[in-house]
């Protein structure tokens, strides 16, 4: 399989929307992206990794995939159970994993809630959560007035406040492919996305700091090169990991998947194919 595939796969009572493309021998590569997004936002990444089947599915309350209703059961963790649900579906056992800020924080927790399934993972601008009591309720606070915006303002206000944030500031995106990310996020539907963000945010998850001792999955931490704060989680994660390392792509912000697709994309299949992918090697600038 060479060419992309987009499907729809019912699961435990949710509908996702996937989008398949690569063929080869090796363990397939699931995708996740972050806040806004969809499985769309792999795509460039996604043509350099072309020896892998890769699958991006639409996170819930995103893109074509089910909404989060009933609000209330949901979470990261119930999150991550209902993708092993998907990979089960479609008859995967072991299955490399990569995640992209929100997506990365689900990666982890499906890393360590199914450890025996994920075979390596590669985390981008993502974090463990927040690990302070007082400022998890800040952020859950901050996040359900973007919430309401998103419900009471619509799509488009909501995308003119989000690209604005410092967060996406000190990227390196062309014009066209600022034109393509926002079209993504204008696709998304505002209620389903001010679910999602209730949550899947990040106060609104346990934080994962005290399970990373024991994670014994072998870890590639990425962050972009301008993206100051998702360096410095890198390396603090990395010096709690048991098998991780941190590679820092170049001139990228925050947004490392569609900033710099090409070499994320290698990056990560040195990792993923390495026999020895942490052991030994130094931090990668």
């Amino acid at each position: 399989m060479t060419e992309s595939i987009d499907n729809f796969i019912e699961t435990a009572g949710f509908r996702w929307r996937i989008r398949e493309t690569g063929s080869g021998e090796g363990a397939p590569l699931l995708l996740l992206h972050g806040f806004t997004g969809s499985g769309e936002l792999w795509s460039d990444a996604a043509t350099r990794l072309q020896e892998r089947r890769c699958i991006m599915p639409d996170l819930p309350g995103h893109g074509g995939s089910g909404s989060v209703e009933p609000e209330g059961q949901w979470s990261l963790r119930w999150t991550a159970d209902r993708l092993l649900d998907l990979v089960e579906t479609m008859r995967i056992d072991a299955f490399d994993l990569a995640g992209y800020s929100m997506g990365g924080r689900l990666a982890l927790q499906l890393a360590i809630r199914h450890t025996t399934r994920v075979r390596r993972l590669v985390l981008i601008g993502a974090s463990a959560g927040i690990a302070s009591e007082k400022e998890r309720q800040e952020r859950l606070a901050a996040d359900e007035e973007i919430a309401r915006m998103l419900e009471e303002r619509g799509i488009e206000a909501f995308v003119d406040y989000w690209e604005a944030l410092p967060l996406f500031s000190g990227g390196s995106l062309s014009g066209e492919t600022r034109q393509r990310m926002r079209m993504i996020r204008l696709a998304n539907d505002p209620v389903r996305l001010a679910a999602a963000l209730r949550r899947l945010g990040p106060g609104a998850q346990t934080p994962l700091h005290p399970y990373l001792p024991d994670l014994m999955t072998p870890t590639l931490l990425v962050a972009g090169g301008r993206d100051a704060k998702y360096r410095a989680i890198a390396y603090e994660m990395a010096a709690t990991l048991p098998r991780a390392r941190v590679e820092i792509i170049g001139e990228a912000g925050h947004a490392v998947p569609v900033e710099a697709p090409w070499e994320l994309a290698l990056a990560m299949n040195r990792f993923l194919s390495s026999p020895n992918p942490t052991e030994g090697d130094e931090e990668r600038e």
